[in-house]
């Protein structure tokens, strides 16, 4: 064998192993490829369930807390109302009286004013009537009556609605009809504030859901009562009550042409007994009940501003 031979054997050689080399070195790259898709994938689906644990784990906390509160309320609520009761009773009976006593008092002041009774009692009881200021304490009287009445109202008006508030954590789930009670809340809506207020249902589909009945209708209709209120002062009364279905959720939007959001209060939106309302009859516990309903369906709520308008939405998974 000649040297060329052994040269061009050896040439051969070295091909073939750079040849094998190269071909386990492009086996490799892809196995290591693969596995580092493989790893990545399992990343993403360890991220994706630590997320899902940590929302569940959220859902549980926020759901201990609301019922904790519940507890809480429950029972302040119902130590207020046992006395609330006694008095608003006791008030009311007492009004009646005054009004019988106002009565008498009315007679006796004719009595008194009349010419032919001039003897010395009659005399001193007439004087007594105008030192005492008789015609002041009757009205003042009354006057009083009323404001204690109307705050004992106001106290079972928070009482009541601290119970619902507590009814959050308590019901269960039942099927319903969401579209169907929105058009009757519309309706009714439509008819009593007519032709003042423009009110309007938007939907994609007609969406029945599992939710807590009583809970989810008064949080329906507390969005609705806020919406009406913003628009009290405004030209344009028009609310818009928009229900998206999604494969996974259902989203109730209420959207209002009113006043917009104060800033003294857009941070504390959501708390209880917040409120820019100057009427009594506000508590300004609506908002809270309807994050509490919100979160009690482990959904959310969420409010935006744009173009003059106010847009509340509540999501809840279906």
């Amino acid at each position: 064998m000649t040297s060329q031979e052994t040269i061009h054997r050896l040439l051969e050689r070295e091909r073939k192993a750079r040849k094998h080399a190269e071909s386990l070195l492009e086996t490799k790259s892809t196995e290591l490829y693969e596995a580092k898709i493989a790893i990545e994938k399992r990343n993403e689906e360890l991220e994706a369930t630590l997320k899902k644990l940590k929302d569940t784990q959220s859902s549980l906390v926020q759901a201990e807390k609301m019922a904790s509160i519940g507890r809480l309320a429950a029972a302040v609520a119902h130590q207020i109302n046992t006395p609330v009761g006694y008095m608003q009773s006791n008030l009311e009976s007492l009004q009646s009286f005054v009004g019988i006593q106002n009565t008498f008092f009315e007679l006796t002041k004719c009595l008194l004013t009349d010419a032919g009774i001039q003897d010395f009692q009659s005399q001193r009881f007439r004087q007594l009537f105008v030192d005492e200021d008789a015609e002041f304490l009757i009205e003042d009287a009354h006057e009083m009556l009323q404001t204690c009445l109307q705050g004992s109202q106001r106290i079972a008006k928070i009482t009541s609605s601290l119970l619902n508030l507590t009814s959050v954590t308590e019901q269960t789930k039942a099927t319903f009809n969401l579209y169907e009670y929105l058009s009757q809340l519309i309706d009714k809506f439509s008819q009593s504030y007519h032709p003042a207020y423009t009110f309007k249902l938007i939907t994609n589909k007609q969406p029945i859901i599992q939710c807590q009945e009583d809970v989810f209708s008064n949080a329906l209709l507390e969005l609705l009562n806020n919406a009406i209120y913003a628009c009290k002062n405004s030209e344009k009364k028009e609310i818009h009550c928009v229900i998206d279905t999604s494969e996974t959720s259902v989203t109730i939007s209420v959207i209002d042409s009113g006043c917009g959001i104060h800033d003294s209060v857009r941070s504390q939106l959501f708390e209880p007994f917040v409120t820019t309302a100057t009427t009594e009859d506000q508590l300004g516990l609506g908002l809270c009940l309807v994050e509490a309903c919100a979160q009690s369906h482990q959904g959310n709520i969420s409010v935006e501003e744009s173009e003059g308008k106010t847009r509340f939405s509540m999501t809840i998974p279906k």
